[in-house]
């Protein structure tokens, strides 16, 4: 089996697992583990007298292991930004600042006191509110 036609069938909706009511089932698997269990089961059901060449064989693989190092790299970019956000956050501390609504009216303002995240995005504590950073419009 070629790599252009695990591709297919990986992207072959009409293949996907069925419910009673005959709709599709959320698939909630880890992408590695179905990988893995598709490379298994091509395997386990390629003819003997005309198995995978292993240039197909090396390629999936490859693939896979591509996949798993973008995996990694976004995980670190994402954790990266978050430490980024709450160094920038802690500089604000002690200082004024004034917030902008997403209306464009005028937010809560004053003294930061603190800086917390929450969901991947930093928050500025400023008196009893808690801001999104990202709505600053000025720091005195």
């Amino acid at each position: 089996m070629s790599v252009a036609t695990l591709n297919s069938i990986t992207s072959d909706t009409s293949l996907a697992p069925t419910n009673a009511s005959g709709t599709a089932k959320q698939n909630t698997e880890d992408p590695k583990t179905q990988f893995l269990q598709l490379l298994v089961t091509q395997l386990q059901n390629q003819d003997p007298l005309n198995p995978t060449d292993q240039k197909d064989m090396l390629a999936q693989l490859a693939q896979f292991s591509s996949l798993e190092q973008m995996q990694n790299l976004n995980t670190t970019m994402s954790s990266s930004t978050s430490i980024q956000q709450l160094g920038q956050g802690s500089a604000l501390i002690g200082k004024t600042v004034t917030t902008v609504t997403s209306d464009g009216a005028a937010g809560p303002s004053g003294v930061v006191s603190s800086v917390l995240m929450k969901s991947g995005v930093a928050y500025l504590h400023i008196g009893s509110d808690d801001v999104e950073m990202s709505t600053v419009s000025t720091v005195k």
